[in-house]
């Protein structure tokens, strides 16, 4: 986690904690939803590339140049 907070210093440390314990306690009962969500929540984290997430314009910013 540490490493992945380094790198990402803008994801949510708390809800990352947190679906980090949920995935281990569905994993050990055989379930998907958590790591499915902890996947989710790795990814969106990466691609966001320190925009909020839900932020419209990627990491690269915008290709429109203007008038």
């Amino acid at each position: 986690l540490g490493e992945f907070l380094d790198e990402h210093p803008w994801a949510d440390r708390q809800q990352l904690r947190a679906l980090v314990r949920a995935a281990k306690r569905d994993t050990e009962r055989g379930r998907p939803e958590a790591p499915r969500k902890l996947f989710r929540f790795l990814r969106d984290t990466t691609e966001a590339g320190g925009q909020e997430p839900g932020s419209d314009e990627g990491p690269e910013g915008s290709d429109d140049v203007g008038g």
